[in-house]
């Protein structure tokens, strides 16, 4: 391989000599061979009048110039492949660069978005952010944060995990009690997610309040009576949604949801999402470059 190597590069240098050149590239390696020459020739003349005193002074001075113009040109035409070769290699990377971030950005948008939903992030993120960490396309920008990327998805996934856990458990105990029990009753009449019960529902509404560490009461009811119904009443016509949401126990729901959203896990969690934001979003910036 070397040496196929070698003999390409001579090739190009030959092409570059006898084609390649500017006629400036050619005027400027007769200046200098003049110059070279001028300065080299008593030097040179004095050790040839010796050895071969016959030999024509003129004859030795134009044999010197002859060598020092060839000997410019080639080196010109090496300099010129060796930037051609330079520029080439260049752009080949900036080229696999911008494929490799064409490559990258789906994926990272798609992981920003799940993050802002408070979604799971998938497991083969992690195997393609390895691809990414050992491919030489990618910027070396991207490949610093990869690893410290990782670790973080990671924890987002884990303190995830274990933050749904603890809002369905202390969900479900904080509305067993009978302080709830008349609410509830109230709920089953609208006829909302009846499968999931009344529990269910309020973690499937406000779970990513709870994450975000952002429950308020106004926001809830909106939320409820806009996603169910603003004119939403019970079949006999006697309740609204609207009352309802309205109501002390209503009230209640969200204090307790407060509660919930304070516990250290899910402070953790929420930590855990921060950082995992922030190096997406770096990366984002290095991709936009």
């Amino acid at each position: 391989m070397k040496k196929e190597g070698k003999i390409k590069k001579a090739k190009e240098i030959r092409r570059y000599f006898f084609r390649g050149l500017s006629p400036i590239q050619w005027l400027t390696s007769l200046f200098l061979s003049l110059i070279l020459s001028h300065l080299s020739a008593p030097i040179i003349d004095v050790k040839v009048v010796i050895i071969m005193p016959y030999i024509n002074p003129l004859i030795i001075g134009l044999v010197i110039w002859v060598i020092w113009f060839l000997v410019i040109a080639a080196l010109i035409a090496y300099l010129r492949c060796v930037f051609a070769e330079d520029k080439f290699r260049k752009q080949e990377i900036a080229t696999k660069e911008k494929q490799q971030k064409d490559n990258i950005q789906p994926e990272i948008t798609k992981i920003k978005s799940g993050i802002n939903r408070f979604a799971p992030i998938d497991h083969h993120h992690i195997e393609k952010s390895d691809r990414w960490i050992d491919d030489n396309s990618t910027p070396v920008e991207i490949r610093e944060l990869l690893p410290e990327h990782k670790k973080n998805v990671q924890d987002y996934n884990k303190w995830l995990e274990e933050s749904e856990k603890i809002i369905k458990e202390d969900c479900k105990l904080a509305f067993q009690g009978k302080k709830f029990e008349k609410l509830k009753d109230r709920f089953v009449g609208f006829k909302i997610d009846w499968r999931e019960g009344f529990e269910g529902t309020i973690i499937d509404r406000y779970k990513r309040y709870i994450l975000g560490g952002n429950i308020e009461l106004e926001q809830c009811k909106e939320e409820m009576v806009q996603h169910y119904g603003r004119g939403r009443k019970t079949d006999n016509g006697t309740d609204s949604l609207r009352d309802f949401v309205d109501s002390s126990g209503f009230y209640d729901v969200i204090n307790e949801l407060k509660k919930i959203q304070e516990r250290p896990s899910i402070e953790t969690f929420r930590e855990a999402r921060g950082r995992t934001l922030e190096i997406v979003e770096q990366i984002e910036v290095v991709l936009k470059k």
